[in-house]
C-alpha cells in the first residue's frame, strides 16, 4: 500500500512538472532574453508559451537607456525541443515572408558544453527598417540611421561561446538599401553591400558605378576565434566633400585620398 502511494505521488509529481514545462508562460522567455542581453532585446506584452507565442520585439540601449525601437508588426516563435538543443521558427509580418520564417537551429556540443552553442540558421531573408538599430543605444542612437535593410542567408552556420562567435561557415547578405543619417543633410548617401562568405567580409558600395552614391564605402575582414577585424574607408563623392566632411570626422580617422577628397579611415 505505501509503494502504491508513493507511486501515485511520483506520478502528481511528474505530471505537475510536465505541465509546468510545457504550459510555461511566454514571459519566462521574454524574462530570460532581457537578462541574456543585458536589456538591450526585450519581448514585450509576450503572449503564449515559452514554446508557441508572440510578443513586440523591441531593441534598447540597456539599464538607463532613454530611447528603445521595436519591431513594426508582432514577432512570433515556435519552440521544438530536439537532441541536445532547440529547433526556433521565427516570423514577422512586416520583416519575413509568410511561406518562408527564419529556421534557426541550436545544439549544445555533446562532449563538453562549455565550447559553446552550435547554431544553424536555414535559408533567410529579412526585410528590417534601418531605424531598429537606434534603440540598441550608442553608437547607432548617434548615427540614428533611416534606410532598409534586406538580411539573406545561405547555409549559415556557426559556434557561438562566451568569448564571441568562434566560426562561421556559409554565405550571408547584408544590403543597406539608400541609407541616410541624422549626421549629414545629404539623404540619401548611398546603397551599400556587406557580404560574409565562410569568415571573410566584403564591404562594397551598390548602384552601379561608386560615383552614383555621396560616399563611398569599401573594406574587408575576418571573423576568427572570437573576434572580429574589418579595415576599410569611407570616401565622399566629388564634389560632396564639404557636405560629408563632418560626418566622415566622427565615423573614422579622417585623412585625405591621393585625389584629394575627403575620406575616413573605418577599423575594428
Amino acid at each position: 500500500m505505501q509503494a502504491l502511494k508513493q507511486w501515485m505521488m511520483g506520478g502528481a509529481l511528474c505530471g505537475i512538472l510536465y505541465a509546468a514545462i510545457a504550459y510555461a508562460p511566454a514571459s519566462w522567455l521574454a524574462n530570460g532574453l532581457a537578462s541574456g542581453s543585458g536589456g538591450q532585446v526585450l519581448l514585450q506584452a509576450p503572449r503564449g508559451t515559452v514554446w508557441q507565442g508572440s510578443a513586440d520585439l523591441v531593441m534598447s540601449g540597456g539599464a538607463g537607456s532613454a530611447g528603445a525601437v521595436s519591431l513594426p508588426s508582432r514577432l512570433k516563435w515556435q519552440i521544438s525541443p530536439a537532441w541536445l538543443g532547440f529547433d526556433v521558427s521565427l516570423s514577422a509580418s512586416c520583416c519575413t515572408l509568410a511561406e518562408n520564417p527564419v529556421q534557426l537551429s541550436l545544439r549544445t556540443a555533446a562532449l563538453d558544453p562549455r565550447l559553446g552553442v552550435e547554431w544553424r540558421l536555414s535559408t533567410a531573408h529579412l526585410r528590417v527598417p534601418a531605424e531598429l538599430l537606434t534603440g540598441l543605444g550608442a553608437p547607432w542612437n548617434t548615427l540614428q540611421l533611416a534606410g532598409e535593410f534586406l538580411f539573406a542567408s545561405e547555409k549559415l552556420s556557426g559556434v557561438w561561446s562566451g568569448q564571441g562567435l568562434q566560426s562561421l561557415t556559409g554565405r550571408a547578405s547584408l544590403q543597406a538599401r539608400q541609407v541616410a543619417t541624422a549626421l549629414s543633410t545629404v539623404r540619401p548617401l548611398g546603397s551599400y553591400l556587406l557580404t560574409s562568405a565562410d569568415s571573410a567580409l566584403r564591404l562594397e558600395t551598390l548602384a552601379g558605378a561608386p560615383t552614383d552614391a555621396a560616399l563611398i564605402l569599401t573594406g574587408r575582414g575576418q571573423i576568427e576565434a572570437g573576434r572580429a577585424s574589418f579595415q576599410g574607408e569611407a570616401v565622399a563623392a566629388s564634389g560632396r566633400e564639404e557636405a560629408l566632411s563632418n560626418l566622415l570626422h566622427i565615423v573614422g580617422q579622417w585623412q585625405p585620398s591621393t585625389d584629394g577628397r575627403s575620406r575616413s579611415i573605418l577599423k575594428l
